[in-house]
């Protein structure tokens, strides 16, 4: 009985040094971080990989890394599934968007350009159907004409990315009432998406601090933007703005800026 002993404890024995050597992890160890989701609708589910996240009010331990995840809400509908790259805990701000969920990460660490705007732009118009667009962004004085060349913005979704872009707005140190931005939705060919026979336009009004009536004034620089129209978008006949028809004008709607 002994000697059958003996046996079994060096076949175990052998059988974990090979399971060693073989570099299997006896133990799987993964970093959890707190996300926190501010304004998820009651009786939304989060998945992360497809598999459920459990929730102690609005915050989730989650490992970090990049991820798919997918909201459910209440009637078990898919309603937004979006790629994060969680680094560490952070709140993430959701916006109902009336199609579905936003999620609007922080912008506390994005680094300001004194002298340009950064913009992170979400499209939620159905001009596009659905497809990616290109945006051309200018700024416009009082009289609604360009004052700057277009800065091109390719792919855009109707999520945010987190990857702004750097727009040429024109001296940031002076800002005159009635000034603003003007942002054009473009097909795959460059040309402007059309209602009513005109180019439709998103107007982008900067968020101004210091404002003086000799024209100083101090603008944020970091923008998070949504495009989606709404009932009192109106058509506008020219010649004004980047096409000399007009536009078809809608309002773009700042959600973060610093």
């Amino acid at each position: 009985m002994r000697n059958i002993l003996y046996v079994f404890v060096i076949l175990f024995t052998s059988l974990t040094i090979l399971s060693c050597e073989k570099g299997e992890k006896l133990t799987d160890y993964e970093e959890l971080v707190t996300l926190q989701f501010d304004g998820l609708p009651n009786g939304t589910k989060v998945f992360r990989n497809g598999a459920k996240v459990l929730a102690s009010g609005s915050r989730y331990k989650v490992p970090v890394g990049e991820a798919t995840y997918s909201f459910e809400n209440a009637e078990g509908k898919v309603v937004m599934e979006q790629e994060l790259d969680v680094s560490g805990a952070m709140t993430i701000t959701v916006f109902e968007s009336g199609e579905g969920l936003l999620l609007v990460s922080p912008i506390d660490d994005v680094e300001v350009n004194p002298t340009k705007l950064k913009v992170d732009i979400a499209n939620l118009s159905s001009f596009n159907e659905g497809k990616e667009v290109t945006l051309a962004f200018y700024r416009m004085n009082m009289n609604i004409e360009v004052t700057t060349e277009a800065t091109y913005i390719d792919d855009v979704k109707p999520v945010f990315t987190d990857e702004f872009v750097e727009v040429d707005f024109g001296d940031l140190t002076n800002f005159e009432s009635g000034e603003g931005g003007l942002i054009y939705l473009l097909d795959e060919n460059r040309e402007p998406y059309r209602r009513d026979g005109l180019p439709v336009v998103f107007t982008f009004g900067p968020i101004v601090h210091n404002y003086s009536t000799d024209g100083a004034a101090e603008l944020d620089k970091v923008y998070k933007i949504i495009l989606k129209e709404e009932d009192f978008d109106i058509p506008l006949e020219g010649p004004f703005g980047a096409y000399p028809e007009g536009f078809y004008m809608c309002t773009a709607t700042v959600l973060l800026s610093k």
